[in-house]
């Protein structure tokens, strides 16, 4: 940025009057030399609409040199006097730095305007793909509390329709993160149910629920980086967890040796066939436990474990209580 500063010989208060022009470009900046800017800096990337506005703003004179020359010919006629160009380093100038270490805080330099709401959506949903709930909920609060004219009609059945809109955006989210559609069905079917059932108190805390809970989809069940066939076997998990397959039956189903399918798993998931199957079984039980009443036993054999003390094991292990503590 270019800013040109002109001493007077006007008194002004007890010092000098000055002109100040600027500041202006010589290019247009692009929208990743503002990301360069905020990691060069350490800032928010919740900043970015704001920076991309006021670069926006910005008059752009792509040649310096004759917009220079036009302001000492203008100088020149109004003071009757030449006018001598002298650089000062950017340093020079003194400024007042201000702390923008609380992205989760509405700022008040974000541009109320339709571009920073969908600016802010898409660093929302940016966020919710890589898991990060807290930047996620961060952006979400910033959009929330722009301000727009409100639709017209029930102002409970309003919410639920935005809600049902962030639970679509979620969706996508995570599938960009690499959830498999499989999860991404039963998370989204269950706030669905969830936006279109709770009482109208109780709808405030859905958005941070549902944004969440899709984040923790994408720590839990994100394959992006994995290989094709360990993203088959997990799903193949998923889908005959109640039959709890071994992992002979698994690696012949995707035609491959038990040996090589066990050391793939290990390599690319930290954690052995039998973990992973356990793990799947576990996560469907918990999901029995809190929404229907069976017996802990009944739900055992439901997730494809039949000892039913082995399955509280597994359980205590795997959640540090015991299924009836877990239900509670």
């Amino acid at each position: 940025m270019y800013y040109y500063f002109y001493k007077t010989d006007y008194p002004y208060d007890d010092g000098t009057l000055f002109f100040c022009i600027g500041p202006v470009l010589d290019n247009r900046i692009s929208e990743k030399h503002i990301l360069d800017i905020i990691e060069e800096n350490s800032l928010s990337r919740l900043l970015t609409p704001e920076l991309i506005k006021f670069y926006d703003q910005l008059p752009v004179k792509q040649d310096i040199h004759i917009f220079e020359q036009t302001i000492m010919a203008v100088y020149s006629g109004i003071f009757g006097r030449e006018l001598i160009l002298s650089e000062l380093s950017g340093n020079a100038l003194s400024y007042e730095k201000q702390d923008f270490t609380e992205p989760s805080l509405l700022s008040s330099k974000v541009a109320d305007t339709v571009e920073s709401f969908y600016r802010l959506e898409n660093l929302m949903m940016d966020a919710i793909s890589s898991g990060n709930a807290q930047e996620a909920l961060s952006a979400y609060s910033q959009q929330n509390n722009l301000t727009f004219a409100p639709r017209p009609g029930d102002p409970v059945e309003n919410l639920r329709r935005r809600y049902i809109i962030l639970n679509v955006l979620c969706r996508k989210a995570i599938e960009k993160g690499g959830v498999h559609p499989v999860y991404i069905d039963s998370i989204s079917s269950n706030f669905a149910i969830r936006v279109a059932s709770v009482s109208p108190a109780e709808l405030e805390a859905i958005p941070e629920q549902m944004i969440r809970g899709y984040c923790e989809a994408v720590r839990k069940f994100s394959f992006k980086n994995y290989p094709a066939l360990i993203q088959n076997c997990l799903l193949y998990l998923e889908q005959h967890y109640a039959d709890n397959p071994s992992l002979s039956y698994v690696a012949e189903k995707h035609f491959v040796s038990r040996q090589y399918l066990s050391s793939l798993f290990k390599r690319t998931t930290g954690k052995g066939f039998t973990r992973c199957l356990h793990e799947c079984q576990l996560r469907h039980a918990a999901e029995l436990l809190k929404n229907t009443s069976l017996p802990v036993a009944h739900i055992a054999e439901c997730c494809g474990q039949k000892d039913v003390s082995y399955f509280t094991k597994l359980f205590r292990e795997y959640y540090g209580v015991s299924p009836r503590e877990y239900r509670k």
